[in-house]
């Protein structure tokens, strides 16, 4: 199997059969121009339920997960919040790696770090396998409730 790349293509939701180059990353954070269609719409949709917040400030983990999963290392990522007494919220990032690949925590966050804010980069980085329904959708709301488990439920 072949390691995806950084960029790839996606197909916009208003317009079936048309591919629009997703480029989820530019230095100073910003969305590219080419990224937002005329009409407002986005690629991806956000939850609500799914944003962190953290110290005030609002964390997609859309953009957490696609910094993530630009490492090569890196198969497949989600990111949940987890409570923190400092800052609220902060972000946790499950991480599967490539079978034949070795990366430590440390080298995942300094390389979210080198990408998006240094605030949005995992506080954690777990390894392993990601919980999925029968139709093979990560159920992020196990993982959300495992970090409230492991944070004794403190902040909530």
């Amino acid at each position: 199997m072949e390691r995806p790349r950084c960029r790839g293509t996606v197909q916009t939701p208003r317009t079936p059969g048309r591919i629009q180059r997703h480029r989820p990353h530019r230095p100073c954070g910003r969305p590219r121009r080419g990224d937002v269609p005329a009409d407002g719409t986005t690629v991806g949709e956000i939850r609500r339920k799914d944003v962190i917040i953290s110290g005030g400030e609002n964390i997609t983990p859309i953009e957490v997960e696609q910094a993530i999963a630009c490492h090569p290392a890196v198969l497949e990522v989600a990111v949940v919040g987890a409570p923190d007494e400092r800052w609220g919220e902060v972000p946790v990032a499950y991480v599967v790696l490539w079978p034949d690949a070795i990366t430590t925590e440390r080298d995942i966050v300094d390389h979210v770090k080198s990408r998006i804010a240094r605030f949005k980069a995992p506080k954690r980085v777990v390894f392993g396998e990601l919980p999925r329904t029968s139709t093979g959708k990560i159920q992020k709301y196990l993982l959300r409730e495992g970090e409230r488990v492991v944070s004794g439920d403190r902040c909530s």
